[in-house]
């Protein structure tokens, strides 16, 4: 019978019995193909241009490469945003808000942990306290349309 017999392969692992397989040989569906590991494309283009002098490929390389998979980090800061900077607070400078967002998300303390973590810091404080932060806006001159 030809067309039983063309693919006696694909039913190798039917006519196997359990005392042909021990546990230390790989899958025996496997055993034939060749095992990729992965390696990671940054990785690979830095072992690739290490030494090179190809300043332009690089330049491309890298800008590739600082371009995010997804934009789900850029849509949480619009959902901190959005949660800073409601309608009590509209009056808020876009320094104020960045300000916030950037701490926000930089920092992994609760708030009674900053507090504490500020209470350990007596200049930090000093400086808070202080009328410093203000010169360079008082020197700004205003201007009123």
């Amino acid at each position: 019978n030809h067309e039983t017999s063309s693919c006696d392969d694909c039913n190798l692992q039917d006519n196997l019995d359990d005392s042909d397989v021990s546990d230390d040989e790989p899958d025996v569906k496997k055993k034939h193909k060749k095992t990729n590991k992965s390696i990671r494309p940054d990785h690979l283009w830095a072992y690739l241009l290490d030494g090179e002098h190809a300043s332009s490929l690089l330049k491309l390389v890298e800008f590739v490469f600082a371009i995010p998979g997804s934009n789900a980090f850029c849509e949480s800061v619009f959902s901190h945003k959005k949660y800073l900077w409601h309608n009590n607070r509209t009056k808020m400078k876009h320094d104020l808000v960045g300000a916030e967002l950037k701490i926000k998300m930089n920092t992994h303390l609760t708030c009674t942990e900053f507090y504490d973590y500020l209470l350990t810091k007596p200049n930090i404080l000093n400086k808070i306290r202080s009328s410093d932060k203000y010169s360079q806006i008082a020197k700004m001159p205003r201007i009123y349309q």
